[in-house]
């Protein structure tokens, strides 16, 4: 069966711009301000005959216009400022995990999500957390990410339920805890077969290769970790996947059939 994607409807600043940025929602405000000031201000003036009250209120509206003005002014540099850290921590957490330094990526990666809490920020604490065979905390952050909250906001998208569940079997698979990994894997194969909106999984697995957990591994955990890396990356023979989907997780790629020789 084919899940027929949502249509995500469109929002007040879809639907007032092309695309809704900040400076451009930022303008938006200053503009509906400045006009909000103009129009009180000429209406109120008007109502003034003496020429000393009309610039007592325009020095008044000037005054309130400047403050109000000044707020926002801080907030946009406020809001560039923080911008930009996040910009930078997300490139230091990266930094970090290419070198090995879990520790700091998750110490980079969590101060990231702070500032903006999004599903690629949170996924790449998870397997910071992973690498660094933390699964005490892997399983503390999971639990905040059952919130009803913090499935709205963070995971809308098909892919990313998909990295979520990728990384909670190789959570399982590290222990070894294979009825878990298995189950999981279960619900991989099953959202992967009802989306059809699914192309890559966009996942860099050099990084869990690489590390010490992985290098750890062996029978069954190894060939079924290996065969969802395979299958997560659409690398499987026809034959290998029909065996992965149909639950031997574990299973070898099928040697392929000899060619009969003909006679000369």
């Amino acid at each position: 069966m084919i899940v027929k994607k949502k249509i995500k409807q469109q929002d007040f600043w879809e639907k007032l711009f092309p695309y809704p940025s900040f400076n451009h929602r930022f303008g938006f405000w200053v503009v509906i301000i400045s006009l909000f000031f103009l129009i009180v201000g000429f209406l109120l003036v008007s109502r003034f005959k003496e020429t000393t009250d009309r610039i007592e209120l325009i020095i008044l509206l000037v005054q309130s216009a400047t403050l109000i003005f000044g707020i926002i002014a801080a907030y946009y540099a406020l809001r560039q400022l923080v911008e930009t850290k996040f910009e930078k921590l997300d490139e230091n957490g990266m930094l970090n995990l290419k070198r090995q330094q879990y520790s700091r990526a998750i110490r980079t990666w969590n101060e990231a999500f702070y500032i903006r809490p999004e599903s690629e920020t949170f996924m790449n604490l998870l397997e910071a957390i992973l690498l660094l065979g933390d699964f005490d905390q892997f399983d503390e952050r999971i639990g905040l990410s059952e919130e009803p909250w913090f499935k709205k906001k963070i995971f809308l998208e098909n892919p990313e339920k998909l990295t979520f569940l990728y990384l909670k079997a190789i959570r399982h698979l590290l222990v070894k805890n294979l009825g878990e990994a298995e189950m999981i894997i279960t619900k991989i194969i099953k959202l992967r077969k009802e989306t059809d909106d699914f192309v890559n999984f966009n996942w860099n697995f050099t990084d869990l290769t690489k590390s010490v957990g992985y290098k750890a591994l062996s029978g069954d955990s190894k060939a079924i970790t290996d065969n969802l890396i395979l299958y997560l990356k659409k690398s499987m023979s026809p034959e290998h996947k029909t065996l992965f989907e149909g639950g031997n997780f574990s299973a070898s790629a099928p040697a392929p059939v000899p060619t009969p020789m003909q006679n000369g």
